[in-house]
């Protein structure tokens, strides 16, 4: 089965063809197209592009596409686990938990989205504070590069996704090139869920 780049909403290709096997026997379970340096950049372009977008969402609205994606996930854990399974060539049964594990990050994600709040500081602590506040505002940093490790695909890529999204950042990941087909099939999972694309 090929598995597309996600970039800035599209589905991208390469003439670089990578074939994703089966650690234990080498037989091809997927696969994908390897980034140039043009496709880096339009990833870059499409977050940079991104990144204001989310920037004016709601806490609201960026909890709710991480709890979307939470369900999603939970709904085709099966498949998520079959390609971690795959790529990995873990037994099903841990990659099932890894499946569970990931959507529970995005599940925590997105309750923490409701809390990125500043804080109203007294300045007291000095005289010269006196009858002084300070305020201290979260803002997002703009475009976040996640650059996940093989051991478990998912589940760590969902570690740097998950709170990259509640805090207002648009992300570019690039997974392990050994492992890299579940963290595509989320791409699409977030896509779904109203991820929004560059303008």
């Amino acid at each position: 089965m090929d598995y597309p780049m996600h970039i800035g909403g599209s589905l991208v290709k390469t003439s670089h063809r990578q074939p994703v096997e089966l650690p234990f026997d080498g037989s091809i379970v997927g696969t994908v197209y390897q980034a140039e340096q043009e496709q880096v950049e339009q990833a870059v372009a499409a977050a940079k592009a991104a990144a204001p977008l989310m920037r004016e969402m709601t806490l609201d609205e960026r909890s709710t596409i991480l709890r979307k994606a939470y369900y999603l996930a939970m709904e085709r854990r099966q498949e998520l686990a079959k390609a971690v399974c795959e790529e990995t060539g873990k037994p099903i049964k841990e990659a099932n938990l890894e499946v569970e594990r990931a959507a529970m990050t995005l599940l925590f994600a997105s309750e923490e989205a409701h809390r990125l709040h500043g804080e109203v500081v007294p300045m007291d602590a000095s005289p010269a504070g006196k009858g002084r506040w300070a305020m201290t505002v979260r803002e997002p940093l703009g475009v976040i590069a996640a650059i996940t490790p093989f051991n478990f695909p998912l589940n760590l890529a969902m570690h740097k996704i998950g709170p990259a999204l509640a805090g207002g950042n648009a992300v570019v990941h690039k997974p392990a090139s050994t492992t890299p087909i579940s963290g595509l099939i989320m791409a699409g999972i977030f896509e779904e869920c109203g991820l929004p694309k560059a303008r």
